[in-house]
């Protein structure tokens, strides 16, 4: 995984909706942060893409982002 604080964190999101036992809070408390580290994850790969630009782009092919053979 190329950001595993970031599964980290909406997992963590994930576990406090389900722990408030309320559907709504929980897509709530997951998708908004997702949406927010899709948007920092794309903005971090460019700038790695720029300062490594031959080495970033094969690692970035045999890794995923936040989920090992998912995404």
């Amino acid at each position: 995984m190329r950001h595993p604080s970031y599964t980290g964190a909406l997992l963590g999101c994930l576990g406090i909706g389900l722990a408030l036992g309320n559907w709504i809070a929980t897509l709530v408390l997951v998708l908004a942060p997702g949406l927010a580290l899709l948007n920092r994850i794309r903005v971090e790969e460019r700038a790695l893409c720029d300062a490594f630009p031959d080495e970033y782009p094969d690692y970035a092919r045999t890794t995923r982002r936040l989920i090992p053979g998912v995404y």
